[in-house]
């Protein structure tokens, strides 16, 4: 038990700070400094019973499920940890999708098709990612419409 409660106390501390390090210059834009997100020295000031909740009440959940609670019952108590998370949560983690989605453009717009304006391109594409498969649709109410 006490070994656990060790690994929990120092688990995560230099990525924390690596994390913190990127968000400690202000942010510009146009010249103009930006507002800060979050509060860096609060994030480290609530670390460490940040990992003690998540720890003692969440250790079997998924991560969207953590999430989700978090920012539903915490959101008051671990304010800037919170924030940092749903930034670092937006990040894609690797460029794959992007790699596919630009792969299925590829496959709608072909040489025969290099004169499609960029509204049609975009909503042929929204109809191949979201659209269901072709064996799956059904025809003949798509024709009754």
């Amino acid at each position: 038990m006490a070994k656990r409660i060790l690994e929990t106390i120092w688990f995560g501390d230099n990525e924390l700070e690596n994390i913190l390090k990127y968000y400690e210059y202000p942010n510009f834009h146009n010249n103009i400094q930006l507002p800060a997100i979050f509060d860096i020295n609060k994030c480290r000031e609530e670390w460490t019973r940040f990992k003690m909740i998540i720890t003692n009440n969440f250790a079997s959940n998924d991560i969207e499920v953590i999430l989700l609670l978090l920012i539903q019952d915490y959101i008051d108590v671990f304010l800037n940890i919170i924030k940092l998370i749903q930034i670092v949560y937006c990040i894609p983690f690797s460029s794959v999708e992007c790699k596919r989605d630009f792969n299925r453009q590829n496959k709608i717009k072909t040489k025969d098709k290099n004169s499609l304006a960029t509204n049609m391109l975009d909503m042929l594409i929204c109809v191949f990612l979201e659209g269901s498969e072709s064996k799956e649709f059904n025809y003949n109410h798509a024709y009754t419409i």
